[in-house]
């Protein structure tokens, strides 16, 4: 996954990324420095109007939508991402539906909050720095931080 996730930030235009199972938008914002649009969407009606409560960006949108039937044109989409939600979806419709809005070349990004074990000989350290706020503001200043962006 990083590599695909790699190559679609390092593109030149980066147009429109669809963050699927969303709630409260905690993992929407990251993406949307990379993009011209974000759209956000959850099917809980009361999570969308906390992310959109709480929306400050202006490329960044919040609807009600469920992951199998997102309101997306065929092949638009460059990034499709799914934190913590996968387990929710029918995945066999989920999975069409991200074939059917992806463009050509487009990357799907599932993930979870977890930090696989064993990933460094100093775990502690490790953890102090993967949870320390003031050494990471997103999830890309980690990816970025171990070379996973480039």
């Amino acid at each position: 996954m990083a590599s695909g996730l790699r190559t679609v930030l390092k593109e030149a235009s980066l147009r429109l990324a669809v963050d699927v199972g969303c709630g409260s938008g905690q993992s929407s914002g990251v993406l949307a420095p990379h993009f011209s649009l974000v759209h956000a969407y959850d099917l809980s009606e009361a999570q969308i109007a906390v992310a959109k409560a709480n929306n400050r960006i202006t490329n960044l949108t919040f609807s009600v939508a469920g992951a199998e039937c997102l309101p997306e044109a065929d092949s638009s989409v460059q990034l499709v991402t799914a934190s913590q939600s996968l387990l929710w979806f029918d995945r066999d419709k989920f999975y069409a539906e991200a074939e059917r809005v992806l463009v050509p070349g487009g990357v799907l990004a599932v993930y979870a909050y977890a930090t696989p074990k064993p990933v460094a000989e100093d775990q502690a350290r490790l953890d102090e720095q993967l949870h320390n706020p003031i050494l990471f503001s997103s999830s890309l200043d980690w990816l970025d931080l171990y070379g996973w962006l480039g």
